[in-house]
């Protein structure tokens, strides 16, 4: 899964130029914006982005952080993200900074939250959730970020190349894991960005067992196979529930890491 973050006027003057790499690649991707305070989201820009096979969701009320602070200021800003949230059709949030809460996050009203990481050591909220598929927030399906930001790629840890994107796509391959990268269309000056993205999206374009899957669309899936369950029929392991046309079952070992 692909996923932007648009944080200020600047990301969204530079959208474009992200957005034609994914196409020229046969990506769709999610764009996640600030309604108020940073830049004036056009309703056509949305209803483009959509119309063209990618989605919309909401990256807080005005990027201050704030929005999950307290219950307080949650319920105050509520009605507003919920606003934005139908305007767009958006059904899924990112909270900027991805600071969260675990308790306030289901009261968003959204099918999808995208907040947490795997590993967390340069966030602003230390503490990854320590998985890399999708979990359940009471009813709120948790998507976690499982590779490594942008920002902190480039220029916190002062890497020049995708190698490390690529790396961790490949050990997720490997174990059925769940690939899901945020960039930041903000960012797009960084001289190393758009030709590491480039080449990364290259390194699994024409990988067709690898499902490469809107937000919403895992959201769902996500859904049908915690509503479903393996049952044993007759001698015979089988899916049961919402999830049992499109899944299948399959036994292999442990894996098991040399010491």
């Amino acid at each position: 899964m692909l996923t932007h973050d648009v944080e200020a006027q600047v990301g969204y003057d530079k959208l474009p130029e992200l957005l034609r790499v994914e196409v020229e690649a046969g990506y769709r991707s999610s764009w996640n914006f600030v309604p108020e305070n940073r830049y004036v989201v056009d309703d056509q820009v949305v209803e483009t982005l959509r119309e063209q096979g990618f989605e919309v969701g909401v990256h807080g009320l005005n990027h201050d952080g704030r929005d999950l602070a307290s219950l307080a200021t949650l319920k105050r800003r509520l009605p507003a993200i919920r606003h934005y949230a139908e305007r767009w059709q958006a059904q899924g949030f990112r909270s900027p900074g991805t600071l969260r809460s675990a308790k306030l996050m289901p009261l968003l009203g959204f099918d999808y939250d995208s907040s947490y990481t795997d590993t967390a050591p340069f966030e602003p909220q230390a503490g990854g959730c320590c998985t890399w598929l999708p979990y359940m927030l009471e009813n709120l399906v948790e998507l976690p970020i499982t590779l490594t930001q942008d920002h902190t790629l480039f220029d916190l840890l002062g890497h020049r190349d995708e190698t490390v994107w690529v790396e961790k796509a490949r050990f997720l391959r490997q174990r059925g894991g769940m690939a899901l990268l945020l960039t930041h269309s903000d960012y797009v000056g960084n001289p190393y960005l758009l030709d590491s993205y480039r080449r990364l999206l290259g390194e699994f374009a024409d990988d067709s067992t690898a499902w490469k899957a809107l937000p919403r669309e895992v959201s769902e899936w996500w859904r049908r196979r915690a509503g479903s369950s393996l049952e044993e029929i007759d001698g015979e392991w089988v899916v049961v529930g919402p999830a049992k046309r499109d899944a299948r079952v399959e036994f292999s070992s442990p894996h098991v890491v040399p010491v």
